[in-house]
């Protein structure tokens, strides 16, 4: 497991539950000011996906991958849902008026993947802890046979890469917040997904829909 992945995800869980309601500077790149105002606010998410938000390229789901493409996404498209509208209610902003939680953006990963490094290849999956975490980007080299002098097929994955998507939810006409409140949810939202075996790669990133 990546340790930058697990030091991340650790940390939304300290920042989530132990920061006050409203905080946050705002001064990462692309972020929405503390106290600009948006009813439409966007969440961009890097994250490893759980397993269920795969399915194989091979057509053979292993591991508790989806089958297709249609079903990755829609269990995907509906895990975002459910995070999204209860890190509203935990924020206490999630307020009576009706709005859109736009999920288009959230695609299933198509991707073969195995539980151990000893069997993947390169471009493999590495499941663990029910989140595809890693993938294989080099195999062990093969080693020499004297007699033969050919080589001994590669077994096992010599290097890894965290494996990341790069997505984002949004909220179409919600309540007038500012980029301190969006925020607040935005540390809620991490928590629900992380709950849901999505680990965050960074923290989630506030914007406004242009």
């Amino acid at each position: 497991m990546p340790g930058s992945i697990i030091f991340v995800a650790l940390l939304a869980f300290e920042v989530a539950l132990g920061c006050a309601p409203g905080g946050g500077s705002g001064t990462g790149s692309g972020d929405l000011p503390d106290y600009a105002f948006t009813a439409n606010p966007v969440f961009g998410v890097k994250y490893a996906p759980a397993v269920g938000w795969t399915y194989p390229a091979n057509g053979t789901a292993v591991a508790g991958q989806a089958a297709t493409a249609t079903s990755a996404t829609a269990a995907a498209k509906t895990a975002f849902r459910t995070a999204l509208s209860d890190a509203l209610k935990k924020s206490g902003v999630a307020g009576t008026g009706s709005y859109d939680l736009n999920v288009d953006d959230i695609l299933g990963q198509q991707i073969n993947v195995v539980t151990s490094l000893t069997d993947a290849v390169a471009g493999t999956g590495i499941v663990s802890g029910g989140t595809v975490l890693e993938t294989c980007n080099a195999v062990n080299a093969g080693s020499a046979t004297p007699a033969a002098g050919s080589t001994v097929a590669p077994t096992g994955c010599a290097d890894t890469v965290d494996n990341i998507l790069d997505q984002s939810v949004s909220i179409v006409n919600g309540p007038l917040l500012t980029g301190a409140q969006w925020r607040s949810v935005a540390r809620s939202l991490q928590v629900a997904l992380l709950l849901k075996n999505a680990f965050l790669a960074d923290d989630i990133v506030v914007t406004q829909e242009s």
